[in-house]
């Protein structure tokens, strides 16, 4: 990621911190199944973990 980006974005690892409310809200309005959400959050941040 650019340094610029990285800027405007904030670090990655602080998404969820800073956006996660905002990103659950808009994957549970699109798909309307709170299991999922969560179950697809937890896959990625697992998946994040094991790869380094």
């Amino acid at each position: 990621m650019p340094a610029d980006e990285a800027t405007t974005l904030g670090l990655p690892s602080t998404w969820v911190d800073t956006y996660g409310d905002y990103l659950y809200g808009f994957a549970f309005y699109r798909v309307q199944d709170d299991e999922l959400v969560q179950e697809t959050l937890m896959a990625d941040l697992k998946a994040k973990d094991s790869s380094g």
